[in-house]
Order: C-alpha cells, then sequence, then structure tokens
C-alpha cells in the first residue's frame, strides 16, 4: 500500500519561522533590557511595569507564532485507507468534505491558501500549500485515490515549451511601471546612484555602494513588476525589467486563477494548474480596469478567477 509523505518547505516554513523567532527574541530583551535598565534608579517609574506586560505580550506572541506553523505544518501520512497528522490516524471513511483549494487562516489575521478536511466528529484539520515542499503531490494522491477512485497520477504537468509560443497572438495585460510609485521610486533609486556615481567617481567606496544599491533595488522592486499575456492556448508571465524572464502555461492545465492581496503587496496573480502546483505572480503596474479586462478573458477560456483583492468587477 503506497503512502506519500509530507516535506515541510526549507524556506517558506523552516527560515520563516526561525527569522519570526529572531524578531521575538530581538523584541523581548530590547523590552526586558530596557526595564532591567531603569529598575532601582531615579528614572523607574510605576509605569516601567508596562514593560513587563509587553514582555508578557512579545512571549506569547512567539508562542501563538510556533503553535500555528506547526499545527498549519503537520507532519502528515496519507494512503489509500488512512490520513495521519502527527500521531493521530483518521479512516477516510470518517472524513465528511474536502476542500483542496481556498483561502485559510493563518498568523495575525493574515490567510494563505490551503487544504481543509472536515471530519464526522465535527473536528477540522488544516494545512497550508506554501509550508510544504510537496504540496502538489498531497493534494493530487487526495483527488486522484480518495475523491476520483482513480489510479495515482504522481507526476506534475510539464511547463510548455518556447516553442510552443512561437505563432501564437498574444493579448498583453501591462500597464506601465512609471504610472506606479513603485516603478517611480525604482527609477529615482536608479537614477541617484548613477549621479552619485559619477560625482564620486574616484572613490571605490562610493562606486560599491552605488553599484549595491542599483542592483538590490532593481531585483527588488522589479519583483513586483510582472504583467500577463494570453493567446489562444497559452498563458504567459513576463516582466517589465527582467526581460529573460517568461513563464508559460498551458490554459487547458489552468485549474484555476486567484486575484489576492497579501499584506502590503499589491494584487498578485496566482495560478494554480490542474496537478495542483502553483506559484503567485505580484503586477503592481496592472491598474483594476487591467485586472477586469484580465479576469474577463480568462473566464472566456473557461478558466474560473477567484477574486479576493481589492479589485472591483
Amino acid at each position: 500500500m503506497p503512502s506519500v509523505f509530507s516535506r515541510r518547505h526549507l524556506i517558506n516554513f523552516y527560515v520563516a519561522l526561525f527569522f519570526i523567532m529572531l524578531f521575538w527574541a530581538l523584541m523581548a530583551l530590547m523590552t526586558g533590557g530596557i526595564f532591567v535598565h531603569n529598575y532601582g534608579t531615579d528614572q523607574f517609574e510605576t509605569r516601567n511595569y508596562g514593560l513587563l506586560i509587553m514582555l508578557a505580550a512579545e512571549m506569547a506572541g512567539a508562542i501563538y507564532s510556533i503553535v500555528r506553523y506547526f499545527k498549519l505544518a503537520p507532519p502528515i501520512e496519507l494512503n489509500s485507507e488512512y490520513i495521519k497528522f502527527y500521531s493521530t490516524k483518521y479512516s477516510w471513511s470518517e472524513v465528511e468534505k474536502i476542500e483542496l483549494h481556498g483561502k485559510r487562516s493563518f498568523i495575525f489575521l493574515t490567510t494563505k491558501e490551503g487544504t481543509s478536511i472536515a471530519f464526522k466528529s465535527g473536528e477540522q484539520r488544516l494545512f497550508l500549500d506554501n509550508l510544504y515542499s510537496n504540496t502538489g503531490e498531497i493534494k493530487r494522491f487526495i483527488r486522484d485515490v480518495i475523491i476520483d477512485k482513480k489510479p495515482f497520477a504522481s507526476i506534475a504537468i510539464n511547463a510548455p515549451s518556447l516553442e510552443e509560443a512561437s505563432g501564437e497572438t498574444f493579448t498583453a495585460f501591462k500597464g506601465v511601471q512609471l504610472y506606479n510609485y513603485r516603478g517611480i521610486l525604482l527609477w529615482l533609486i536608479e537614477l541617484t546612484m548613477v549621479y552619485v556615481a559619477i560625482l564620486n567617481r574616484n572613490s571605490a567606496g562610493a562606486l560599491i555602494f552605488c553599484l549595491v544599491t542599483a542592483v538590490i533595488s532593481f531585483f527588488g522592486f522589479s519583483h513586483f513588476m510582472n504583467y500577463f499575456e494570453l493567446s489562444d492556448r497559452l498563458l504567459s508571465v513576463r516582466n517589465h525589467n527582467l526581460l529573460w524572464k517568461k513563464k508559460l502555461y498551458r490554459v487547458d492545465d489552468v485549474k484555476e486563477i486567484v486575484f489576492e492581496q497579501p499584506d502590503k503587496m499589491p494584487v498578485c496573480l496566482r495560478v494554480i494548474t490542474n496537478d495542483f502546483e502553483n506559484k503567485r505572480y505580484p503586477a503592481a503596474t496592472l491598474w483594476d480596469k487591467d485586472w477586469r479586462a484580465l479576469k474577463k478573458a480568462l473566464e472566456a477560456k473557461n478558466i474560473p478567477v477567484r477574486n479576493e483583492s481589492w479589485v472591483r468587477g
């Protein structure tokens, strides 16, 4: 009886959790340090005891973050007879409802794509897509073996080659980066670094500083400047500045598109393919009218669009 085992994502789980814990630790050290420094001195006042409340809140935040990460990314084992989270095993006959996609609560009022399994007992188990490196494999197993009662399709969809795009006529949903504050800020920084470098062309340290700042700014801001092209057969993801970047999807391979706006990011497009692999592309240069036109074009090709952003219509 073949089984599938989950694998936690190195960056999205372990590294992200490390930096969250580092943040809480630094906050707690700073708060505790201020309290200890002031205690027993003329600067100490009764209100300084509020620092202890703040310290307790920071420790609670750290504990809460750890609990949520491990709760929403449990080790999973599943086969045709059962699914197991940590040491708790559930027979598939106990399952009442399975939702393989949708937003789930994460930490501090944030949400992420994930899977929900509801049991006849009233219990519900969740796990989040980006906290595993093999989420697609897990979801394909559940869909194929448990829901559709078919053999397990363990192999993911192959991306189309650039040759498949030759001869295709694409409609672009692009925008202009200088109509967006990120684009304006990027090129102001780039021009400023060029100007500073010219003024300090005899200083190796200044030139290195300008070069490093310009490169980091270029790639950092360009990450948010994707745009999209759509033809009869293909969806293409391009970038205003990273001209070599081109990700292709066959229209027939796309299960769902999600418009979402996490945290302080611009509106992003998440592509979910029929093998449950998914990737998010920030697109800061698209205006509401561009998103509405893209939504209409995608739905005309029978691709479901889930709009979870501020885009209206």
